[in-house]
């Protein structure tokens, strides 16, 4: 008695993700957009250039604006829509009168220690492809396996004392079948799976 099973465990591939897409030799046009933003001021002793900075803030922000510290110290946590925002609203920070059309606006802030931090991470996925052939041999007899095109091999000694055997292998391109034999004195059987419909058929000795 000889039956066997092919099961499938899964796939091997590698999926990768990359946020920056290359077309070509172009790099696509995509903004750093809803950015964190901490902003710290020093040394706020007038009342219009602390109403003037909360203005130009709150202008400027997504939603809600933090304000923590002293009025001489404020600190602000906003967040913005993208760069842009920050490039406009640096120069209405330092100058009093940016927007103004103004030879020489007067400067009222200098600024230090600007720092922008982001991460970028990617996504993977990896698995893995398994066939597994399974047998069951009358105890005490002998098997042989014979993938197509290739040597026979003796796999009796993976044989269990229940006449069991679970034997992964390898399925080439262009491969159809997998044989198998099992010999119980003069007595011999040979059989040939498909490996895609997994079909069992029994085989004389000049196919095997």
């Amino acid at each position: 008695m000889l039956r066997t099973r092919i099961r499938f465990l899964g796939w091997r591939a590698l999926l990768l993700v990359c946020s920056f897409l290359l077309v070509g030799c172009a790099i696509v046009d995509e903004k750093i957009e809803n950015i964190d933003c901490q902003y710290k001021l020093r040394n706020v002793h007038r009342a219009d250039d602390c109403a003037r900075i909360d203005r130009i803030i709150n202008s400027a922000a997504l939603g809600e604006v933090i304000k923590i510290g002293s009025p001489v110290h404020p600190e602000y946590h906003f967040t913005v829509k993208n760069l842009d925002v920050l490039d406009e609203i640096h120069p209405q920070i330092l100058y009093e009168d940016a927007r103004a059309e103004s030879a020489d606006p007067r400067r009222v802030f200098n600024y230090a220690n600007p720092k922008f931090s982001i991460e970028y991470d990617t996504v993977d996925i990896t698995a893995l492809i398994e066939v597994l052939v399974r047998f069951k041999i009358t105890s005490g007899a002998k098997l042989f396996y014979k993938p197509q095109g290739e040597p026979e091999q003796d796999i009796t000694h993976l044989v269990d004392a229940n006449g069991n055997v679970a034997l992964k292998t390898k399925i080439r391109r262009g491969q159809e079948y997998i044989y198998a034999k099992v010999v119980s004195g003069k007595v011999q059987r040979h059989i040939r799976i498909n490996v895609y419909s997994q079909a069992v058929t029994d085989i004389d000795k000049t196919e095997y």
